[in-house]
């Protein structure tokens, strides 16, 4: 079991998940074309988390949008 502390929100561990797969992949956030994220604990209504993580990541030319489908939302 892992926690969070208190003041981080999903977009803060959605961003460093985005930065640790982008740097894996050798790549920079200006490749990034889409960010989906897939929550059921979304750090507000409006903007979406994957909004904030393309901010975050400065991922410019990037789309983005939340996938809420429960637990199911993960496997689209």
């Amino acid at each position: 079991r892992r926690l969070v502390d208190e003041n981080e929100a999903t977009s803060d561990l959605a961003t460093k998940a985005a930065i640790k797969a982008i740097e894996n992949a050798n790549l920079t956030p200006e490749d990034i074309d889409l960010i989906i994220v897939a929550t059921i604990t979304p750090d507000m209504v409006f903007p979406s988390t994957a909004c904030l993580v393309q901010a975050n990541i400065n991922a410019t030319k990037a789309a983005g949008f939340d996938l809420e489908a429960a637990c199911s939302g993960f496997i689209y």
